[in-house]
């Protein structure tokens, strides 16, 4: 069995006359950089369980810097296939979003409220996920901005 890879072209071509010259030199690192934050985002995105695959679709090596980028969605269309992990992903990002908007007493984190309530029916929120749901559902009940200091809850204790 043989497996054949294509990897596209070089991204980079280095000469002893490239080498030398500073603007090349500049092109080149800014080139790299772009590659490694590539295969960062990636290995983060695997880390995290979301199914996008940031990636280079064309280059050149004459002049390096003609980099085009796009990203890759992969889904799947089985029931509740990918829900579980991206779900435990996105809850603690959507909590700290929605609390500095609650913080900064800005109305958005309103509109966020059925995907929190929705992150909470899961089971994938935590004790502060859970009390920022509640702040915020009263708020919104009673009229006030995010941000409102209201009194305790009776039906808490």
């Amino acid at each position: 069995m043989r497996w054949v890879l294509d990897l596209g072209p070089p991204f980079l071509r280095l000469t002893h006359e490239n080498v030398n010259d500073p603007a090349f030199c500049e092109r080149a690192v800014t080139v790299l950089r772009s590659w490694i934050t590539r295969d960062r985002l990636a290995l983060i995105y695997t880390i995290l369980s979301v199914p996008i695959v940031p990636r280079f679709t064309h280059w050149n090596t004459q002049p390096p810097e003609i980099l085009e980028e796009g990203l890759t969605y992969l889904a799947n269309p089985g029931p509740g296939m990918n829900i579980g992990p991206l779900s435990q992903t996105v809850a603690p990002i959507l909590v700290s979003l929605l609390l500095n908007l609650k913080l900064q007493d800005d109305e958005a984190a309103y509109k966020f409220l059925p995907g929190l309530e929705w992150l909470a029916e899961r089971g994938n929120l935590d004790r502060l996920g859970q009390g920022l749901l509640r702040d915020l559902r009263r708020a919104q009940a009673s009229g006030l901005s995010p941000a409102a200091q209201l009194p305790p809850d009776p039906a808490q204790g």
